[in-house]
């Protein structure tokens, strides 16, 4: 027993150590003037905290918004308390440090209880868990910072919950699950494909053992404690609001689309375990058919409710991987345990139909993968993390080689890609059955890490080029928000353009100014004052269109407008009233309330 607990108390201390090293090295590579980027997802998240720090409300640039996914939001709001808004930022990226890199313990967990303590598989896992490219969005401001760790705990629970065989432990576990789903389901709608993949297994444990009474001990808990946390909320908390995502057109399902496979460093992670299949434990077993159910439904989900409304018509639709990354690291957990058997398996005593699953397969991958992978996917920051290669391959180009009328162009990286991926794939094929048993494992650990390091490497990169800000332009926002925190009032901002995605794009000024405040735009002043004296707020106020379906009304009366360009107010009408040193905006004082004498 003494022996037992030495053991498990140097496991304890080596995943702690994991987690503070992976938070200081993950907070480290954001260590540089950063700010929000990815609209409007990013604006939504940091605009709620925002609001729900400072008037408890849910607003976007001062008004209600539909936008549901609010617990990021919750976690980050304390950081508002903050009045330094440099530091405030560092305290949230710390913050999205700690929360992805505490994947570590769910991730641990899974790998200990599938592979039954194995202490190989746990270490190999843990290793491919350390490098995982998903964690480099810590360095953003997504929900994907709690999708991660909140997903892979998701799968521990529901994993356990369908090999417990105690009765009342299935109805009270089964109950707490449903509470702790709604926690993911307001974090990010998609983890609803967790329970819905745990709903079928336990029609199939139902039918296996006979026994339906069990599906009911095992699911009616949990959407009982699922929908004591959604009524209220949906009554209460998102009273008045229309479904988020709710507009989805379904009848341009069937449109073409190119198929690509992207996933090719998870090829052998996904098979393996079928190839070795009947020398899974019945844990494994079930574990690998529910991440296989939860793949599917993911797929479906996100074909239905995202690239048809948002990517149809497109010759490449977005591939929105970061939806997957909490089902990457069970499946390599998985991919372990059936090596781990492979090593303890006679090579002649591996069925012949588990060795064609794989040639075949492969057969078809790779043909598909050479013909099929030739158009760039579009360029989206925070959903290649996985398979940042793809997009390096094709700026890593010796030449392009161009040929007749035609123009036919040969992108010479993404030939690389191709040959190195096949050879990949080839040598792993080889490996799985060869007579050194360490061969394989030792290639598809040394393989997935190089892929991960290097996809780190490049995705960090990218990040920190499309997230970082123009040191002065940081430096004035923190200055114009040291100035205008003690200020009383309205705030409206005056944007130069609507932006990217008809959002207005005022990246520094959402990120570093900690007032709430209206946003419009100077095609918006003209517009309302035209053949006009003055604005007149009450009868007419700006609008902001900050999501694509709807129109929010803004205040009627502001007491300070900042503005990009400087406003032609009325002599008399206001105050100038921006700081010194301060370039980059203009600040002014309205003196006449719900007025804006301007003339242009």
């Amino acid at each position: 027993m003494g022996t037992e607990k030495k053991k498990e108390f140097n496991w304890i201390w080596i995943i702690v150590g994991l987690f503070v090293i992976e938070t200081i090295l993950r907070f480290l590579c954001s260590s540089y003037a950063i700010g929000v980027r990815t609209y409007k997802d990013e604006l939504n998240y940091f605009q709620i905290a925002k609001s729900i720090w400072n008037s408890h409300s849910l607003s976007v640039y001062g008004v209600r918004t539909g936008f549901q996914k609010i617990l990021y939001p919750i976690l980050i709001s304390p950081a508002f308390a903050i009045k330094n808004s440099y530091v405030r930022m560092k305290v949230i990226n710390l913050l999205n440090s700690a929360i992805m890199s505490s994947s570590v313990f769910p991730a641990f967990l899974f790998a200990k209880k599938i592979s039954a303590n194995n202490k190989k598989v746990i270490a190999l896992s843990l290793l491919i868990w350390f490098f995982m490219p998903d964690l480099c969005f810590s360095s953003t401001f997504m929900a994907e910072i709690l999708y991660l760790p909140m997903g892979m705990w998701e799968i521990y629970f529901l994993t356990n919950l369908m090999f417990e065989e105690n009765k009342k432990k299935q109805i009270i576990f089964s109950f707490l699950m449903g509470a702790f789903s709604f926690l993911l389901y307001i974090a990010k709608e998609d983890g609803l494909i967790f329970p819905s993949a745990f709903a079928i297994m336990c029609v199939y444990l139902s039918i296996r053992d006979k026994s339906y009474i069990s599906f009911f001990r095992r699911c009616a808990g949990l959407f009982l404690g699922f929908g004591m946390f959604f009524i209220p909320f949906r009554l209460i908390v998102f009273k008045g609001l229309e479904n988020y995502y709710a507009n989805v057109t379904l009848s341009y399902i069937g449109s073409h689309y190119k198929l690509f496979i992207l996933f090719a460093w998870m090829f052998f992670a996904i098979l393996l375990p079928g190839v070795f299949w009947r020398d899974l434990s019945k844990e494994q077993k079930l574990s690998y058919i529910f991440l296989i159910v939860c793949l599917i439904i993911n797929a479906i989900s996100i074909t239905f409710a995202i690239t048809v409304k948002e990517d149809l018509g497109t010759a490449v639709p977005r591939q929105h991987m970061r939806y997957y990354v909490p089902l990457f690291f069970p499946v390599f957990v998985l991919l372990f345990c059936a090596l781990d058997k492979k090593q303890n398996t006679d090579r002649k005593d591996v069925p012949f139909k588990s060795k064609m699953l794989l040639y075949i397969t492969a057969a078809v991958f790779l043909t598909a993968f050479v013909v099929a992978l030739r158009t760039r996917m579009p360029f989206v920051t925070v959903d290649n993390n996985t398979v940042r290669l793809y997009d390096y391959s094709f700026d890593f180009r010796f030449a392009d080689v161009t040929e007749g009328t035609g123009a036919l162009v040969i992108n010479n990286g993404l030939v690389l890609l191709k040959i190195f991926l096949c050879a990949y794939v080839i040598a792993g094929c080889i490996l799985v059955f060869s007579k050194n048993k360490k061969s394989c494992i030792i290639f598809l650990v040394v393989s997935i890490v190089l892929i991960e390091l290097l996809n780190n490497k490049l995705s960090y990169s990218y990040i920190k080029r499309v997230y970082g800000k123009d040191a002065t332009c940081v430096s004035e926002a923190i200055r114009l928000n040291d100035y205008l925190k003690e200020k009383k009032g309205n705030y409206l901002l005056v944007s130069e353009t609507p932006g990217v995605m008809g959002i207005f794009d005022n990246q520094v000024l959402d990120s570093y100014l900690s007032m709430e405040y209206c946003v419009t735009t100077e095609e918006q002043m003209m517009i309302n004052s035209e053949n006009k004296e003055y604005i007149d707020l009450s009868a007419n106020p700006f609008t902001a269109i900050h999501e694509d379906r709807t129109v929010y009304y803004t205040e009627n009366n502001y007491d300070y407008l900042i503005a990009y360009n400087e406003i032609p107010f009325a002599d008399g009408t206001y105050e100038d009233i921006t700081p010194e040193g301060i370039e980059t905006v203009k600040v002014y004082h309205i003196l006449t309330p719900g007025k804006l004498y301007v003339n242009y």
